[in-house]
């Protein structure tokens, strides 16, 4: 059996197996054996306690892919526990094995950069209700403005780092871009084949970007709602009449994801009147109901992302329609694959535009009832 098989699944028989090879000996399996307590002190990791551990379930004959304990997301959710265990078990090897210190510095250490997702009070098992990934949101803020001010050149190194990147990849810049890029610190990167027209920006998955995501949020209370429960989330999505994430109004009727496509709930759709077929064939559904069912069912907005869209490109139908499989299918799959790339296709330029003209609307609606601008 490979050692990293045994180090994610049997961890003490890998320490075993490190005290019985003359390279490493006893000292660094008993340094280890303590990182790995260490690192169960402090809870283990967001995965397994926010996302949940999930069970084996009853085998079943018809498989249900939109179940919570399928074996797919089952998959997901393993490799993510492996990765928050390495990170953790790795800082607590660095300061008890590099370091001298105690397995009880270590657990302290790691529940400080980590977080303690066990350890939690009444208050935040009731937020994790509304805000799913509570625990970690509130703990990562005050941690990031803590390192801002204990070390504010790394994050002025950053920045250096990112702006240099797109002065040397990025291409000619572009007079629309979506604010959310801003809020993620994206940077250009240039015209890159199959992602799309346009200029594609790569949008860094830190903690501190994280943060700063939160506080462009909390500018707006109902934006804060982006990450909470779907219903929570759809309800406000629906007073607002915008995509709380992109801040973006929703338009109406755009062209149908690609799961609309399959048999019998495209037919579905349009008997219960969430579809319809414009006058050059095109099946179109409204982009708020689109979300929501997205929102619902997140395998659905995969599917959408990654696979063809429905229509061809039909000329004369002066609906809005959204980037087509070209404009997105490079993108979208280095999206899944966990690259944080985003291309700033016309779509995603006339969701901005229409924000602006919202935000001006409701400034000058705003004015007019203050008094300072008369008429209508």
């Amino acid at each position: 059996m490979p050692l990293t098989k045994i180090y994610y699944d049997h961890p003490f028989d890998f320490v075993e197996r490190i005290a019985a090879d003359k390279r490493y000996g006893g000292k660094m399996a008993a340094d280890f054996s303590q990182a790995i307590e260490a690192a169960a002190a402090s809870g283990f990791g967001q995965g397994i306690n926010e996302g949940g551990r999930i069970l084996m379930p009853k085998r079943r004959k018809i498989p249900q892919p939109w179940r919570t304990d399928n074996k797919y997301l089952q998959a997901v959710q393993a490799a993510n526990e492996r990765v928050e265990t390495t990170i953790r078990t790795a800082l607590a090897w660095d300061i008890i094995h590099r370091q001298g210190g105690t397995v009880e510095e270590a657990a302290d250490a790691i529940t400080k950069m980590h977080f303690n997702y066990r350890d939690i009070s009444d208050f935040d098992r009731n937020a994790k209700r509304v805000v799913p990934f509570w625990v970690f949101q509130s703990r990562n803020m005050p941690l990031q403005m803590a390192q801002f001010v204990v070390n504010p050149r790394k994050l002025q190194q950053f920045h250096a780092v990112m702006r240099n990147a797109e002065l040397a990849l990025g291409g000619e810049e572009e007079g629309v871009v979506p604010n959310y890029y801003a809020e993620s610190m994206a940077i250009r990167i240039g015209d890159i084949p199959f992602f799309g027209k346009g200029q594609t920006y790569f949008m860094p998955d830190l903690p501190f970007v994280a943060l700063n995501n939160d506080l462009a949020r909390l500018s707006s209370p109902v934006r804060g709602l982006a990450d909470a429960n779907p219903l929570v989330k759809i309800a406000a999505e629906t007073v607002s009449g915008k995509n709380l994430f992109t801040d973006v109004p929703y338009q109406g009727l755009t062209e149908a994801p690609t799961w609309a496509s399959v048999p019998l709930v495209e037919q579905l759709l349009k008997g219960v009147n969430l579809a319809e077929t414009s006058a050059t064939g095109r099946t179109m559904m409204r982009d708020d109901v689109t979300s929501w069912i997205e929102t619902l069912n997140p395998a659905l907005a995969r599917v959408g992302r990654l696979a063809p869209a429905v229509n061809a490109a039909l000329p004369g139908d002066p609906l809005p329609t959204m980037s087509k499989m070209d404009d997105r299918m490079g993108a979208s799959l280095a999206s899944f694959l966990g690259a944080g790339v985003r291309t700033n296709t016309e779509a995603a330029q006339r969701g901005e535009l229409l924000r602006r003209q919202r935000i001006l609307r409701d400034l000058v609606g705003q004015q007019q009832n203050l008094g300072y601008i008369q008429g209508r």
